[in-house]
């Protein structure tokens, strides 16, 4: 409430204040100030400044993929231009750019730069692809841009993967810059994009000759300082390409790395032990509240008017939040207590929790990411609609991966109507279950490191013959894992 005494004139203001909105699920004044937010916006880009909108910010909001660059764009010309005179200790150089022959003992060094090296999404799904990379090509290099949690046992588990774990947290970007050239890397692979203490800084001084945007940030960097994103068909289709400041190097089945079975599992829950009711159709929707908008919640409640035994399970902190919703869904006649509210908790009763769920449903404007993965490693099925963005795409990735195409809609009647025809046919709800494990290609960590280390040598291929274009990465043929 104390953000609604601000003045809402100034655009940065007025950008916090849509997030805050957003984030308690306020919607009374949401669409008239997302409305002035996204014309201030395009002011502020047509006189050529840098929009006041964030990129980390804009995923959530209803945007077209050329929106979306045009304010990530706006963003990343302004700090180039901040960073322009800086230099570096020493001057930048890079190796030959000769082509790498792996049967000759060639190896390419492939560092890693992340800020999120603590408890946070990335490392959760990430801690164990750097020890799966084939060492005997491979020289594995991890950059810490925030100081690491080594107390973590995964982010141990990461440092104890690399050929050399580098803290930079007390470097100056020049600094740290200087130091990763040092190691003169072949690939300077990019985890954060813009989330927050992120290290741009670091990549826009060059300090390896291919610099790439990888799973920490949904779409593109904007920077003229990364070559390539590395995405899939669905979520870096050739139509959002021109969108992209990045060349994509489409990965087969999904973009996202992902591996599951390192992570202690806990015992699952009884319905009655989480306060639900044994007899209900459990829709559950476990992404931060941010993401949940009025459009979804809508869908969401006339689900539930057809859907006799319906509720619906959020992850919800606020008090505040959960009255907010609460009387959204009288508005449709929902009543109160058809809405569960999750508490936070360890990842592994998280993870447990899920399997006594029945249905994910997922946001529209900016997706369940790592949260579908976890459901549907729970053996959860996800529905979810294909948007126009990279981050609206993320979840139809990672359900098509899991071998649920048809969990997979394009219009809010097909998302509804796959949700009733699901929640009152409890033999087809486990018929999906059945498959995810059966069929799913998303959990195959080993095939898709060697997948993604095709496209590593690809981009190095390129960079010796002075090409750089999108690519698309044929795997060999792979039976399902088991």
């Amino acid at each position: 409430r104390r953000a609604l005494q601000l003045n809402p004139d100034i655009p940065e203001v007025l950008s916090a204040l849509v997030y805050t909105l957003r984030t308690l699920c306020d919607w009374a004044l949401l669409d008239d100030y997302e409305t002035q937010l996204l014309a201030r916006s395009e002011h502020y880009i047509a006189a050529g400044h840098p929009s006041p909108i964030v990129p980390f910010i804009a995923i959530f909001l209803k945007l077209e993929q050329k929106q979306l660059y045009a304010i990530v764009r706006s963003q990343a010309l302004a700090e180039s231009r901040l960073t322009a005179n800086i230099t570096p200790p020493t001057k930048m150089t890079h190796p030959n750019a000769i082509r790498c022959d792996f049967d000759n003992g060639d190896k390419l060094r492939i560092g890693y730069l992340s800020s999120a090296f603590r408890p946070h999404a990335t490392s959760h799904l990430a801690h164990t692809l750097f020890n799966l990379h084939d060492k005997s090509r491979y020289d594995v290099y991890i950059y810490a841009g925030t100081a690491p949690d080594l107390d973590n046992a995964q982010i141990q588990h990461i440092a104890d993967s690399a050929t050399a774990f580098n803290d930079l947290s007390g470097m100056d970007d020049p600094t740290a810059a200087t130091k990763i050239n040092e190691d003169q890397l072949h690939l300077l692979i990019d985890m954060d994009g813009h989330i927050n203490n992120n290290r741009q800084a670091i990549l826009r001084l060059r300090p390896a000759p291919v610099q790439v945007n990888f799973l920490g940030y949904p779409g593109t960097i904007g920077s003229d300082a990364i070559d390539y994103i590395i995405g899939d068909a669905i979520v870096t289709p050739p139509e959002i390409e021109p969108w992209l400041q990045e060349k994509p190097a489409r990965l087969p089945h999904c973009y996202q790395f992902n591996n599951y079975p390192a992570l202690a599992e806990a015992a699952t829950p009884t319905r009655a032990e989480l306060g639900l009711p044994d007899d209900a159709v459990i829709y559950c929707c476990f992404n931060i509240t941010r993401k949940i908008e009025p459009e979804v919640f809508g869908c969401w409640m006339r689900i539930l008017q057809k859907t006799d035994k319906g509720i619906l399970w959020f992850l919800v902190d606020a008090e505040q939040t959960r009255s907010l919703l609460e009387r959204e869904a009288a508005k449709y006649g929902i009543d109160a207590c058809r809405l569960h509210f999750a508490p936070r908790c360890a990842t592994d009763k998280h993870l447990a929790r899920q399997r006594v769920a029945d249905l994910f449903l997922d946001t529209f404007y900016c997706n369940a990411h790592t949260t579908a993965s976890d459901a549907l490693w729970c053996g959860l099925p996800v529905i979810t609609k294909l948007g126009k963005t990279f981050a609206n795409r993320v979840a139809a990735s990672l359900v098509t991966a899991a071998g649920l195409p048809e969990c997979v809609l394009h219009s809010n009647d097909g998302y509804e109507s796959k949700a009733i025809e699901l929640g009152n046919n409890p033999n087809a709800l486990a018929a999906l279950r059945k498959r995810i494990s059966e069929k799913s290609r998303l959990f195959d960590s080993v095939g898709y490191v060697q997948n993604l280390e095709r496209a590593y040598a690809k981009m190095w291929e390129n960079h010796t013959s002075n090409t750089h274009s999108a690519f698309n990465v044929l795997a060999p043929h792979q039976p399902p894992p088991s």
